[in-house]
């Protein structure tokens, strides 16, 4: 993220925002089709819970991982019907949860 500025003598500054990656996410989104691969920044390798929930809060995927030994996990979900669902990464003391969204094709 960039911030540019102008000062009244029509000189420019530039503000550079460093931002943080999210903890959790899931490419591509919104899916059409039935591959998505989730991936997490956390830093700390050890064991993680992912969890796949429907809009209602209906658990439909629980899947334990170990995490920092896979970084990036395929997610099989051809499966869900189209619609909106949540995916939710617990590891240790942190939690992540991102939004998928399922288009039809």
């Amino acid at each position: 993220l960039r911030i540019e500025t102008t000062a009244p003598a029509g000189t420019s500054h530039r503000l550079g925002l460093a931002t943080r990656p999210p903890l959790l996410e899931v490419m591509p989104n919104p899916l059409t089709g039935s591959w998505a691969t989730a991936r997490s920044t956390l830093l700390e390798p050890g064991p993680a819970t992912l969890n796949l929930y429907d809009i209602t809060g209906r658990p439909l995927l629980r899947q334990t991982l170990n995490h920092g030994l896979q970084p990036a996990l395929p997610l099989n979900l051809a499966a869900l019907n189209p619609g909106v669902y949540l995916l939710r990464l617990e590891a240790g003391d942190t939690t992540a949860t991102c939004k998928i969204v399922k288009q039809p094709r």
